[in-house]
């Protein structure tokens, strides 16, 4: 899987998918594998779907202008995280990218949450020290914009909080011992995931100020064609 999953792969993957009919989908990897697998969930589970629809049609997902379609019907969807960061094994959302535009388009339904998530340190002990920092970095974003989201509650803000926690504490541990402090590696990675857990519940770049950094970065790789 590409770092960033595009229409064509995920189609790809529908189509392979519709060949077997299989009743369980594992995604194995981090944030960009589990996007794409959400997606080819829905393709697979709702083959008339126009993506268009599922991908823009919306503004608080409590309040969608578009109804998304009902899942777990053909398949139930288990996510296996390999890196500490996205989050996106308990969350959401999904994010893909336009081959022809190189636009990224956001889905957000609490549909696409997967049913299972398996959060296993022992994935991820290994783990290069760039992936570990900036998947770190991920969690810590997620957590703080959790914690300032409109949409906060005193249940996400304690998610959010002890993730901060657990990350301060941790991280850079982590990243400087790797696999000789498996306590550290395995504290982070459940920080990740509690933080998708916050922003899961309170959201971020679609309600609060930060939504600035998410367009102005998408905008800024279509444009100049780099990672941002």
């Amino acid at each position: 899987m590409k770092p960033t999953p595009t229409l064509s792969v995920v189609r790809k993957g529908a189509e392979l998918a519709n060949s077997f009919k299989p009743d369980v989908i594992i995604a194995l990897g981090g944030g960009s594998p589990m996007d794409a697998a959400k997606i080819m969930w829905v393709m697979y589970e709702h083959p008339e779907t126009h993506f268009e629809e599922l991908a823009l049609r919306f503004m608080d997902i409590r309040k969608r202008i578009y109804k998304f379609p009902k899942m777990g019907v053909k398949a139930k969807m288990i996510a296996v995280t390999t890196t500490s960061g996205t989050g996106s094994e308990v969350t959401p959302f999904a994010v893909v990218t336009d081959d022809a535009t190189g636009q990224k388009y956001p889905l957000a339904d609490y549909a696409l949450t997967p049913d299972m998530a398996i959060v296993d340190a022992n994935l991820v002990m290994d783990m290069p020290k760039s992936l570990c920092a900036f998947g770190g970095l991920d969690a810590v974003t997620h957590a703080l914009e959790a914690y300032v989201s409109v949409l906060a509650s005193e249940f996400s803000d304690g998610q959010a909080l002890q993730a901060l926690k657990l990350l301060k504490e941790n991280l850079p541990a982590s990243y400087h011992e790797g696999s000789k402090n498996p306590v550290a590696r395995e504290r982070v990675h459940s920080a990740a995931t509690i933080a998708g857990i916050a922003f899961a519940n309170a959201f971020l770049v679609y309600v609060t100020p930060w939504r600035t950094n998410w367009a102005l970065s998408s905008t800024f790789r279509t444009v100049w064609r780099t990672p941002c």
